[in-house]
Formats: structure tokens, sequence, C-alpha cells
């Protein structure tokens, strides 16, 4: 009787510490074991505050759309993403490249039941989005019944006006961003929208 092996994949995100990156290694580690996976990779993003261009996870799905893995292992959802939009967005991929997931403090283990577990998720999904919207539509529209005006508040004249003057002494747009704590390309936009107006 031939038995297939699955090949196992383990994401860490960042955590507060390597300490607990360690100990949830050990647990998926252990639940790998367990269950009779092969430990393909553990994909491990930094606790430090270097960044690279590539993150683990961009790793790690980029090795399931090449069919690299058969299952993941995490230990919650949120390991995924900050928002239920971003996870599904991941657990899209997975679903796509035939990947199982096993969240485990989740109780979530897509092998016997994965269409239905997805369509779950992506109508989680959906009403958590339609319920953002509501609440900003109720938002704006309650704004504007006290008379309040929508947007970003303008800066004062003076501000834009000491934008100018150290413009025209040379400084860059980055340079007088930092010293009067605007952002950069605001302080672009309106002084690039002044000397337009000055050739008219």
């Amino acid at each position: 009787m031939h038995i297939i092996i699955k090949k196992a994949a383990i994401y860490l995100p960042k955590e507060n510490s390597e300490a607990e990156q360690n100990r949830l290694s050990d647990i998926l580690h252990n639940l790998a074991k367990d269950r009779g996976f092969l430990i393909y990779k553990e994909y491990r993003e930094k606790n430090d505050e270097s960044s690279t261009k590539i993150s683990e996870l961009q790793r790690l799905l980029a090795a399931a759309q090449k069919r690299e893995l058969d299952v993941l292992l995490v230990n919650n959802l949120n390991s995924l993403g900050k928002t239920l939009l971003t996870v599904n967005r991941v657990l899209g991929i997975l679903y796509n490249s035939k990947i199982d997931l096993i969240a485990i403090e989740n109780g979530l283990e897509t092998e016997k039941n994965r269409d239905l577990i997805y369509r779950i998720i992506e109508s989680m999904v959906s009403f958590e989005s339609q319920t953002k919207s509501r609440l900003i539509r109720a938002g704006q529209e309650n704004a504007l019944h006290k008379g309040r005006k929508l947007g970003r508040p303008r800066l004062p004249l003076v501000v834009y006006r000491q934008a100018m003057d150290l413009r025209a002494l040379g400084r860059s747009y980055r340079r007088i961003g930092s010293e009067l704590n605007i952002d950069e390309s605001t302080i672009r936009k309106w002084v690039k929208k002044q000397e337009k107006n000055k050739t008219k």
C-alpha cells in the first residue's frame, strides 16, 4: 500500500519576542509530527525593524502557487493578515492552489470541508465590508447634517507661505516637509499649483 506523506509549511508572523515565535514554532512542529506531515519549510518573519522587499508570507504564497507544499500550519487566522479582507486574499491563493490550512487556535481545518469553509470565510468578508460601508456612509450623513465639512482640514495659509519661502531658498520638498512637519507630497502639490498659477 502506497502511503502519501503530505508536505507541510509552517508560517510564523512577527511576535512580541523571539521566544514567543519559538514557542509557537514548537507547537506547530509537534502538530506536524503528530499528523505525520513532512516539514517542507518554516517561514518566519523577522521581529526587528529591518524590512525586506519580499516578506516570508509572500515567499510562502509563491511556493503554494507552485504546489511545493500540501498543507499550511499556522497558530491562528490572524497570522495571515491584520484584516479579514487580507486574510481572505491569502486564503483565496491557498484555495486556488489546493493547499489545505490548519489554524490550531481557531480549530480550523480545511482538509475535509475545504469548499464549505472557504465559502463561509468569503461570506464573512463580504459582511464585514458591507458593514463598514454602511457605518462610513452613516457617519458622513451625520456630519453633513451637523454642518461639518468632510475631508482633511486645510493648512493655514501662513504655512504654505513659509513653504514657498523655503522653496525660493532652494530647499528640497523633503526638507521643507520635515521642517514644517507636513507631508512632502502636500507641499509639492501646493507649490506646483502656485507656480502654475503664476505662469497664467
